[in-house]
């Protein structure tokens, strides 16, 4: 058990797409059968209904800091659980979790992070441009 629990398993699910592996010839029912028997659409609708999107601190605070901060240095493993936390407090992100390593995002949560970085990268490059402009008159 010991060495069962020290590895990292990942498996395979090979799916066949018809009865007489005929190749361009996919057999949708018999797909979906396989995906049933194999607990794939089971393990998907768990995740969906949970917390779809997990990710570690330090991934998140690199993707979204420009919401908090614009600092380009990069956070130190202390500081980006911390980070964290603003970045959700800022935008009232209800529908998340704080775990030990990670943040858990439930559907919909990663699409408002991902809208008010692209506004706020838009802004950045209005300002910059308009900098430019200034510069060159």
């Amino acid at each position: 058990m010991q060495a069962l629990g020290a590895c990292e398993p990942h498996y395979i699910r090979c799916i066949k797409p018809n009865p007489e592996n005929k190749p361009r010839r996919f057999n949708s029912l018999y797909i979906l059968d396989q995906l049933r028997c194999g607990g794939v659409l089971e393990a998907v609708r768990v995740t969906q209904a949970g917390f779809p999107t997990r990710k570690l601190y330090s991934e998140f605070v690199d993707r979204f800091r420009l919401i908090v901060t614009n600092s380009a240095a990069p956070a130190s493993s202390e500081d980006a659980p911390k980070l964290t936390k603003e970045i959700i407090n800022k935008l009232a992100l209800e529908r998340c979790q704080l775990g030990k390593t990670k943040v858990f995002l439930r559907a919909g949560q990663m699409a408002l992070l991902d809208s008010e970085r692209a506004r706020i990268l838009a802004s950045n490059a209005t300002i910059i441009q308009a900098r430019q402009l200034a510069l060159r008159v």
